[in-house]
């Protein structure tokens, strides 16, 4: 397996490398305070109901320029941890208040040629989470596992499995300010959001630099490649389909849905790890 070493901690690096996913200390109380200004500046009177994502909740002039703003002070913030990076985009993801549905395990898009690059997320916490708000889940080493071609037209690896895919994974509490970082291929969830409050986060994506933009989806049964274009997979239009990105082929390759067999044979041995995880 080739190694992509992004962050200047040797530590967390290995840590990222293994679990596929790791915390960070990224914003301070001033950075916090000014995205949430911005945030109810960007949603004035508006009431969010569910799970909100804003590069796919809005028009493409208006996401794409909550994007660039998020863009501008992450890429600050990122430099002194990590190395060799692009970042991608910048998006709000909230939690509406009285949230009863679980986000289900799934995975993040490919956005890059993963054979030659890799691509991550920067999830940050905007207030504290925990399993009353809406704390993301991890399903640890799950993205040197089950790694596949991943966008929403295609069926999620998890689909058939969702219940059982939740005994395996573990929880990531963040501080405000904190984030974690994990590879796009990682099995991921959250949980409902009881509380009387929205749970707000931002999230960014960061890619190997010089990597080479893919866009994948289900066209036809069959799982098709095209050349992928950075504010295209901010908008709207980029949930349905490929656009107007030009196609490269179609993968002699199907979908793959996991089975029970399957994630146990994969997961029943980490038990007493993932038990030891879930106490960190």
């Amino acid at each position: 397996m080739k190694e992509f070493n992004i962050l200047k901690d040797p530590v967390k690096n290995k840590a990222l490398q293994k679990e596929g996913f790791v915390r960070l200390n990224v914003l301070g109380h001033d950075e916090i305070v000014v995205l949430k200004k911005f945030k109810s500046q960007q949603h004035v009177g508006e009431t969010i109901n569910g799970l909100y994502v804003s590069a796919n909740r809005l028009e493409k002039d208006r996401a794409l320029e909550i994007s660039a703003f998020l863009s501008e002070i992450l890429k600050s913030k990122v430099n002194h941890l990590i190395d060799e990076v692009d970042v991608l985009g910048g998006t709000f993801i909230i939690k509406g208040a009285n949230t009863v549905e679980k986000l289900e395990p799934h995975q993040d898009w490919n956005i890059v040629d993963e054979s030659k690059s890799r691509s991550y997320t920067l999830w940050i916490a905007l207030e504290d989470t925990n399993d009353q708000n809406g704390a993301l889940y991890m399903l640890p080493r799950s993205h040197n596992t089950f790694r596949g071609y991943r966008h929403v037209t295609i069926p999620s690896i998890y689909g058939k499995v969702y219940e059982e895919v939740w005994r395996y994974m573990v929880p990531v509490h963040l501080k405000a300010g904190e984030g974690v970082l994990f590879d796009h291929a990682i099995g991921h969830a959250s949980m409902p959001n009881r509380t009387v409050n929205d749970r707000v986060a931002v999230t960014c994506s960061l890619l190997t630099k010089n990597s080479s933009y893919r866009f994948y989806c289900l066209e036809d049964n069959a799982i098709s490649e095209y050349f992928g274009e950075a504010e295209y997979y901010q908008t709207e239009e980029a949930k349905f389909g490929p656009g107007n990105l030009k196609k490269i082929k179609v993968l002699d390759e199907a979908p793959y849905q996991l089975t029970r067999r399957k994630l146990r044979a994969n997961y029943g041995r980490f038990n007493r790890l993932l038990t030891y995880l879930r106490n960190l």
